[in-house]
Protein backbone atom coordinates (compact mmCIF):
# COMPACT_ATOMS: atom_id res chain seq x y z
CA UNK A 1 0.00 0.00 0.00
CA UNK A 2 1.35 3.31 -0.91
CA UNK A 3 2.03 6.21 1.44
CA UNK A 4 -0.17 9.36 1.16
CA UNK A 5 1.63 12.69 1.26
CA UNK A 6 0.22 14.90 3.98
CA UNK A 7 -0.11 17.92 1.76
CA UNK A 8 -1.91 15.99 -0.89
CA UNK A 9 -4.42 14.25 1.32
CA UNK A 10 -8.06 14.64 0.04
CA UNK A 11 -9.37 16.13 3.30
CA UNK A 12 -6.61 18.67 3.48
CA UNK A 13 -7.12 19.50 -0.19
CA UNK A 14 -10.87 20.15 0.26
CA UNK A 15 -10.16 22.34 3.25
CA UNK A 16 -7.64 24.37 1.26
CA UNK A 17 -10.09 24.85 -1.58
CA UNK A 18 -12.75 26.19 0.82
CA UNK A 19 -10.24 28.58 2.38
CA UNK A 20 -9.24 29.91 -1.02
CA UNK A 21 -12.92 30.61 -1.87
CA UNK A 22 -13.43 32.53 1.38
CA UNK A 23 -10.30 34.54 0.71
CA UNK A 24 -11.64 35.52 -2.75
CA UNK A 25 -15.02 36.50 -1.24
CA UNK A 26 -13.28 38.63 1.35
CA UNK A 27 -11.35 40.39 -1.38
CA UNK A 28 -14.57 41.05 -3.46
CA UNK A 29 -16.39 42.87 -0.64
CA UNK A 30 -14.22 46.04 -0.65
CA UNK A 31 -14.47 46.30 -4.44
CA UNK A 32 -18.28 46.26 -4.40
CA UNK A 33 -18.32 48.77 -1.55
CA UNK A 34 -16.11 51.17 -3.42
CA UNK A 35 -18.27 50.89 -6.55
CA UNK A 36 -21.40 51.65 -4.51
CA UNK A 37 -19.86 54.72 -2.95
CA UNK A 38 -18.82 55.97 -6.35
CA UNK A 39 -22.35 55.51 -7.70
CA UNK A 40 -23.84 57.33 -4.69
CA UNK A 41 -21.44 60.27 -5.14
CA UNK A 42 -22.31 60.52 -8.85
CA UNK A 43 -26.04 60.48 -8.07
CA UNK A 44 -25.59 63.24 -5.48
CA UNK A 45 -23.73 65.39 -7.99
CA UNK A 46 -26.47 64.95 -10.59
CA UNK A 47 -29.15 65.76 -8.04
CA UNK A 48 -27.34 68.95 -7.01
CA UNK A 49 -26.89 70.04 -10.64
CA UNK A 50 -30.63 69.65 -11.23
CA UNK A 51 -31.49 71.82 -8.24
CA UNK A 52 -32.55 68.96 -6.08
CA UNK A 53 -32.00 68.46 -2.44
CA UNK A 54 -33.97 69.33 0.61
CA UNK A 55 -32.87 73.03 0.51
CA UNK A 56 -33.73 73.66 -3.19
CA UNK A 57 -36.46 76.25 -3.92
CA UNK A 58 -39.39 74.69 -5.74
CA UNK A 59 -40.45 76.33 -9.04
CA UNK A 60 -43.26 78.90 -8.71
CA UNK A 61 -46.72 77.58 -9.13
CA UNK A 62 -48.56 78.85 -12.24
CA UNK A 63 -50.84 81.81 -11.51
CA UNK A 64 -54.45 81.61 -12.59
CA UNK A 65 -55.41 83.90 -15.50
CA UNK A 66 -57.33 87.03 -14.41
CA UNK A 67 -61.04 86.80 -14.73
CA UNK A 68 -62.59 88.65 -17.63
CA UNK A 69 -64.77 90.77 -15.36
CA UNK A 70 -61.85 92.07 -13.29
CA UNK A 71 -62.18 95.88 -12.89
CA UNK A 72 -59.21 98.00 -14.12
CA UNK A 73 -57.26 99.99 -11.61
CA UNK A 74 -58.69 103.49 -11.16
CA UNK A 75 -56.53 106.14 -12.82
CA UNK A 76 -55.78 109.45 -11.10
CA UNK A 77 -58.02 112.28 -12.25
CA UNK A 78 -56.28 114.87 -14.47
CA UNK A 79 -55.76 118.25 -12.90
CA UNK A 80 -58.11 120.94 -14.14
CA UNK A 81 -56.46 123.53 -16.42
CA UNK A 82 -55.37 126.75 -14.81
CA UNK A 83 -57.57 129.79 -15.39
CA UNK A 84 -56.30 132.49 -17.77
CA UNK A 85 -53.69 134.78 -16.25
CA UNK A 86 -55.12 138.19 -15.38
CA UNK A 87 -53.87 141.32 -17.11
CA UNK A 88 -51.11 143.02 -15.08
CA UNK A 89 -52.93 146.38 -14.77
CA UNK A 90 -56.51 147.68 -14.54
CA UNK A 91 -57.45 149.77 -17.57
CA UNK A 92 -60.30 150.92 -19.76
CA UNK A 93 -60.08 151.70 -23.48
CA UNK A 94 -56.89 149.74 -24.28
CA UNK A 95 -56.53 148.18 -27.74
CA UNK A 96 -55.31 144.76 -28.88
CA UNK A 97 -54.37 142.65 -31.88
CA UNK A 98 -53.00 139.16 -32.55
CA UNK A 99 -49.63 138.66 -34.21
CA UNK A 100 -47.09 135.83 -34.43
CA UNK A 101 -48.64 133.60 -31.76
CA UNK A 102 -49.22 136.39 -29.24
CA UNK A 103 -52.00 138.78 -28.23
CA UNK A 104 -50.65 142.34 -27.96
CA UNK A 105 -52.40 144.79 -25.60
CA UNK A 106 -51.51 148.48 -25.63
CA UNK A 107 -52.31 151.64 -23.70
CA UNK A 108 -55.54 152.47 -21.90
CA UNK A 109 -56.56 154.64 -19.01
CA UNK A 110 -56.70 153.64 -15.36
CA UNK A 111 -54.65 152.18 -12.54
CA UNK A 112 -51.18 150.81 -12.90
CA UNK A 113 -49.71 148.63 -10.14
CA UNK A 114 -51.20 150.49 -7.18
CA UNK A 115 -54.43 152.22 -6.25
CA UNK A 116 -52.95 155.60 -7.12
CA UNK A 117 -54.77 158.15 -9.23
CA UNK A 118 -55.81 157.09 -12.72
CA UNK A 119 -53.59 158.06 -15.60
CA UNK A 120 -53.05 157.51 -19.30
CA UNK A 121 -51.04 154.36 -19.90
CA UNK A 122 -47.95 154.06 -22.07
CA UNK A 123 -47.36 150.40 -21.23
CA UNK A 124 -47.64 147.53 -23.68
CA UNK A 125 -47.84 143.81 -22.96
CA UNK A 126 -48.19 140.64 -24.93
CA UNK A 127 -49.88 137.41 -23.86
CA UNK A 128 -48.61 133.94 -24.72
CA UNK A 129 -51.69 131.65 -24.86
CA UNK A 130 -49.54 128.50 -24.74
CA UNK A 131 -47.63 129.45 -21.61
CA UNK A 132 -50.48 131.52 -20.10
CA UNK A 133 -48.13 134.38 -19.18
CA UNK A 134 -47.91 138.11 -19.81
CA UNK A 135 -44.70 139.79 -20.91
CA UNK A 136 -44.10 143.50 -20.58
CA UNK A 137 -42.75 145.18 -23.72
CA UNK A 138 -40.87 148.46 -24.08
CA UNK A 139 -43.15 151.39 -23.28
CA UNK A 140 -44.92 153.06 -26.18
CA UNK A 141 -43.56 156.41 -27.38
CA UNK A 142 -46.62 158.10 -25.86
CA UNK A 143 -49.54 157.12 -23.64
CA UNK A 144 -52.87 156.72 -25.41
CA UNK A 145 -56.36 155.22 -25.08
CA UNK A 146 -59.44 155.00 -27.33
CA UNK A 147 -57.12 154.06 -30.22
CA UNK A 148 -56.89 151.14 -32.62
CA UNK A 149 -54.22 148.44 -32.55
CA UNK A 150 -53.74 146.62 -35.87
CA UNK A 151 -51.31 143.93 -37.05
CA UNK A 152 -49.89 144.36 -40.56
CA UNK A 153 -46.65 143.23 -42.25
CA UNK A 154 -45.42 141.54 -39.06
CA UNK A 155 -45.71 144.71 -36.95
CA UNK A 156 -48.11 146.28 -34.46
CA UNK A 157 -49.59 149.66 -35.47
CA UNK A 158 -51.26 152.16 -33.12
CA UNK A 159 -53.46 154.83 -34.70
CA UNK A 160 -55.53 157.60 -33.14
CA UNK A 161 -56.68 157.91 -29.55
CA UNK A 162 -56.28 160.55 -26.85
CA UNK A 163 -53.74 161.49 -24.23
CA UNK A 164 -52.83 164.48 -22.13
CA UNK A 165 -49.98 166.88 -22.72
CA UNK A 166 -48.44 168.77 -19.85
CA UNK A 167 -49.42 172.41 -19.98
CA UNK A 168 -52.46 171.84 -22.22
CA UNK A 169 -55.95 171.59 -20.72
CA UNK A 170 -58.19 168.62 -21.50
CA UNK A 171 -57.52 165.62 -23.66
CA UNK A 172 -55.48 165.81 -26.85
CA UNK A 173 -56.37 163.72 -29.90
CA UNK A 174 -53.26 161.97 -31.20
CA UNK A 175 -52.11 162.28 -34.80
CA UNK A 176 -48.84 160.30 -34.53
CA UNK A 177 -48.80 156.65 -35.63
CA UNK A 178 -46.60 154.41 -33.48
CA UNK A 179 -45.27 151.08 -34.74
CA UNK A 180 -43.74 148.18 -32.79
CA UNK A 181 -41.43 145.72 -34.52
CA UNK A 182 -41.24 142.43 -32.52
CA UNK A 183 -38.09 141.39 -34.39
CA UNK A 184 -36.22 144.53 -33.30
CA UNK A 185 -38.12 144.93 -30.01
CA UNK A 186 -38.49 148.67 -30.46
CA UNK A 187 -41.01 151.38 -31.31
CA UNK A 188 -40.87 153.95 -34.11
CA UNK A 189 -43.18 156.78 -35.21
CA UNK A 190 -43.15 156.50 -39.01
CA UNK A 191 -46.08 158.81 -39.90
CA UNK A 192 -49.09 160.82 -38.70
CA UNK A 193 -52.74 160.42 -39.67
CA UNK A 194 -54.30 163.19 -41.79
CA UNK A 195 -57.42 163.54 -39.62
CA UNK A 196 -56.63 162.85 -35.95
CA UNK A 197 -59.49 160.96 -34.28
CA UNK A 198 -60.26 159.00 -31.14
CA UNK A 199 -62.89 156.34 -30.33
CA UNK A 200 -62.42 155.07 -33.89
CA UNK A 201 -62.40 151.53 -35.31
CA UNK A 202 -60.30 149.82 -37.92
CA UNK A 203 -58.72 146.75 -39.45
CA UNK A 204 -56.13 145.64 -41.99
CA UNK A 205 -56.65 144.06 -45.40
CA UNK A 206 -53.22 142.87 -46.55
CA UNK A 207 -50.88 145.85 -46.05
CA UNK A 208 -53.65 148.48 -45.97
CA UNK A 209 -54.87 149.71 -42.58
CA UNK A 210 -58.35 151.28 -42.54
CA UNK A 211 -59.05 153.89 -39.82
CA UNK A 212 -62.80 154.49 -39.79
CA UNK A 213 -65.07 156.95 -37.98
CA UNK A 214 -64.44 158.04 -34.42
CA UNK A 215 -64.54 161.51 -32.92
CA UNK A 216 -62.60 164.52 -34.12
CA UNK A 217 -61.95 167.81 -32.43
CA UNK A 218 -63.63 170.88 -33.89
CA UNK A 219 -65.29 173.43 -31.68
CA UNK A 220 -65.98 170.36 -29.58
CA UNK A 221 -65.70 166.62 -30.05
CA UNK A 222 -68.00 165.42 -32.82
CA UNK A 223 -68.56 162.19 -34.74
CA UNK A 224 -66.61 161.67 -37.95
CA UNK A 225 -67.46 159.71 -41.10
CA UNK A 226 -63.86 159.76 -42.42
CA UNK A 227 -62.20 156.53 -43.56
CA UNK A 228 -58.47 156.93 -44.17
CA UNK A 229 -56.16 154.19 -45.40
CA UNK A 230 -52.47 153.75 -44.58
CA UNK A 231 -50.43 151.67 -47.02
CA UNK A 232 -47.72 150.25 -44.76
CA UNK A 233 -45.49 149.32 -47.72
CA UNK A 234 -45.24 152.93 -48.94
CA UNK A 235 -46.27 154.77 -45.73
CA UNK A 236 -48.72 156.86 -47.76
CA UNK A 237 -52.29 157.76 -46.80
CA UNK A 238 -55.35 157.76 -49.04
CA UNK A 239 -59.08 158.28 -48.58
CA UNK A 240 -61.69 155.56 -48.87
CA UNK A 241 -65.45 155.98 -49.17
CA UNK A 242 -66.91 157.67 -46.10
CA UNK A 243 -69.09 155.84 -43.60
CA UNK A 244 -72.86 155.97 -44.28
CA UNK A 245 -73.11 158.23 -41.19
CA UNK A 246 -70.68 159.89 -38.82
CA UNK A 247 -70.18 157.37 -36.00
CA UNK A 248 -67.96 156.41 -33.07
CA UNK A 249 -67.84 153.44 -30.73
CA UNK A 250 -68.49 150.76 -33.36
CA UNK A 251 -66.66 147.46 -33.78
CA UNK A 252 -64.99 146.48 -37.05
CA UNK A 253 -63.90 143.00 -38.15
CA UNK A 254 -62.17 141.92 -41.36
CA UNK A 255 -63.70 139.04 -43.33
CA UNK A 256 -61.83 138.34 -46.54
CA UNK A 257 -61.74 141.58 -48.57
CA UNK A 258 -64.54 143.20 -46.54
CA UNK A 259 -64.92 145.28 -43.41
CA UNK A 260 -67.90 144.47 -41.19
CA UNK A 261 -68.86 147.40 -38.96
CA UNK A 262 -71.40 146.70 -36.21
CA UNK A 263 -73.08 149.01 -33.72
CA UNK A 264 -71.87 152.40 -32.65
CA UNK A 265 -73.32 155.77 -31.76
CA UNK A 266 -75.22 156.20 -35.06
CA UNK A 267 -75.60 152.63 -36.29
CA UNK A 268 -78.26 150.21 -35.10
CA UNK A 269 -77.19 147.53 -37.52
CA UNK A 270 -74.37 146.50 -39.84
CA UNK A 271 -72.36 148.34 -42.46
CA UNK A 272 -70.40 146.31 -45.01
CA UNK A 273 -67.43 147.76 -46.88
CA UNK A 274 -66.25 146.19 -50.15
CA UNK A 275 -62.58 147.14 -50.48
CA UNK A 276 -62.46 146.26 -54.20
CA UNK A 277 -65.48 148.38 -55.09
CA UNK A 278 -64.69 151.01 -52.42
CA UNK A 279 -68.29 151.27 -51.27
CA UNK A 280 -70.41 150.74 -48.17
CA UNK A 281 -73.75 148.92 -48.00
CA UNK A 282 -76.28 148.23 -45.26
CA UNK A 283 -76.44 144.83 -43.61
CA UNK A 284 -78.83 143.22 -41.13
CA UNK A 285 -80.14 145.10 -38.12
CA UNK A 286 -78.83 144.24 -34.67
CA UNK A 287 -81.19 142.74 -32.06
CA UNK A 288 -80.60 145.87 -30.00
CA UNK A 289 -78.29 148.89 -29.70
CA UNK A 290 -74.60 148.14 -29.15
CA UNK A 291 -72.02 150.77 -28.20
CA UNK A 292 -68.31 150.12 -27.61
CA UNK A 293 -68.65 146.45 -28.40
CA UNK A 294 -65.81 144.50 -30.00
CA UNK A 295 -66.27 142.80 -33.39
CA UNK A 296 -64.03 139.77 -33.99
CA UNK A 297 -63.89 137.46 -37.02
CA UNK A 298 -63.58 133.67 -36.68
CA UNK A 299 -64.12 131.30 -39.62
CA UNK A 300 -65.89 133.88 -41.81
CA UNK A 301 -68.28 134.81 -39.00
CA UNK A 302 -68.26 137.91 -36.82
CA UNK A 303 -68.74 137.79 -33.04
CA UNK A 304 -69.87 140.91 -31.21
CA UNK A 305 -69.11 141.08 -27.47
CA UNK A 306 -69.57 143.78 -24.84
CA UNK A 307 -71.97 146.72 -24.69
CA UNK A 308 -72.19 150.06 -22.94
CA UNK A 309 -75.80 150.88 -23.67
CA UNK A 310 -78.72 149.78 -21.52
CA UNK A 311 -80.65 146.66 -22.39
CA UNK A 312 -78.20 143.84 -21.74
CA UNK A 313 -74.83 142.58 -22.90
CA UNK A 314 -75.58 139.75 -25.33
CA UNK A 315 -73.13 137.61 -27.27
CA UNK A 316 -73.99 137.95 -30.95
CA UNK A 317 -72.78 136.22 -34.11
CA UNK A 318 -73.14 137.50 -37.65
CA UNK A 319 -73.23 135.26 -40.73
CA UNK A 320 -71.73 137.31 -43.56
CA UNK A 321 -73.12 135.07 -46.32
CA UNK A 322 -76.65 134.91 -44.92
CA UNK A 323 -76.57 138.49 -43.60
CA UNK A 324 -78.11 137.39 -40.29
CA UNK A 325 -77.40 138.10 -36.63
CA UNK A 326 -77.87 135.31 -34.09
CA UNK A 327 -78.02 135.69 -30.32
CA UNK A 328 -75.75 133.01 -28.81
CA UNK A 329 -76.30 134.15 -25.24
CA UNK A 330 -78.51 136.82 -23.67
CA UNK A 331 -75.63 137.63 -21.35
CA UNK A 332 -71.98 137.26 -22.22
CA UNK A 333 -69.12 139.22 -20.73
CA UNK A 334 -70.03 142.25 -18.67
CA UNK A 335 -67.69 144.88 -19.96
CA UNK A 336 -67.26 147.52 -22.64
CA UNK A 337 -64.49 149.81 -23.90
CA UNK A 338 -62.12 146.86 -23.61
CA UNK A 339 -59.34 145.40 -25.76
CA UNK A 340 -60.19 142.34 -27.83
CA UNK A 341 -58.56 140.11 -30.43
CA UNK A 342 -59.22 136.80 -32.19
CA UNK A 343 -56.47 134.19 -32.22
CA UNK A 344 -56.59 130.56 -33.42
CA UNK A 345 -60.37 130.43 -33.38
CA UNK A 346 -60.85 131.93 -29.91
CA UNK A 347 -61.86 135.35 -28.63
CA UNK A 348 -59.64 137.20 -26.14
CA UNK A 349 -61.18 140.07 -24.17
CA UNK A 350 -58.93 142.13 -21.90
CA UNK A 351 -59.68 144.80 -19.33
CA UNK A 352 -62.41 147.35 -19.97
CA UNK A 353 -65.02 148.96 -17.77
CA UNK A 354 -67.42 147.11 -15.47
CA UNK A 355 -71.16 147.81 -15.92
CA UNK A 356 -71.27 149.81 -12.67
CA UNK A 357 -67.97 151.55 -13.34
CA UNK A 358 -64.37 150.77 -12.49
CA UNK A 359 -61.45 149.43 -14.49
CA UNK A 360 -60.92 145.72 -15.00
CA UNK A 361 -57.80 143.59 -15.37
CA UNK A 362 -59.73 140.47 -16.31
CA UNK A 363 -58.74 138.23 -19.21
CA UNK A 364 -61.68 136.32 -20.68
CA UNK A 365 -61.37 133.69 -23.42
CA UNK A 366 -64.34 132.42 -25.42
CA UNK A 367 -64.24 129.17 -27.39
CA UNK A 368 -66.92 129.11 -30.15
CA UNK A 369 -66.60 125.32 -30.43
CA UNK A 370 -67.63 124.64 -26.83
CA UNK A 371 -69.62 127.85 -26.38
CA UNK A 372 -67.93 128.47 -23.02
CA UNK A 373 -66.00 131.34 -21.43
CA UNK A 374 -62.93 131.07 -19.24
CA UNK A 375 -62.07 133.99 -16.98
CA UNK A 376 -59.03 134.92 -14.93
CA UNK A 377 -59.64 134.77 -11.20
Amino acid sequence: MGVTHPILSPKRERRGTRQRREIRRSRDVPLRSRFGLQCFALFAMLLAACGGGSNATPPPAPQPAPESNTQPRPQPKPRPPLPPSEYPIRVIAPAACALGGYVYVTGGYGHLDTLADREFVSRAYRYDPRANIWERLPDMPRARCFHICVAAEGKVWLIGGIHQVEGKPGDVTIAEVDCYDPALERWTTPTSMPTPRNRLAGGAIANRIYAAGGMKLGEHLEDSDAVEVLDTSTMKWSNAANLPKPCHGMGIAVVGEKLVSAGGSQNGGTWLYDSKADEWSDGAKLPGPILFGAALAVDQQVYLVGNRTRGGIPLLRYDVVQDEWETLAEKSIETHRMAAAAYEGKLYVIGGEAPKGGELNRLSIYDPVTGKWKHSE
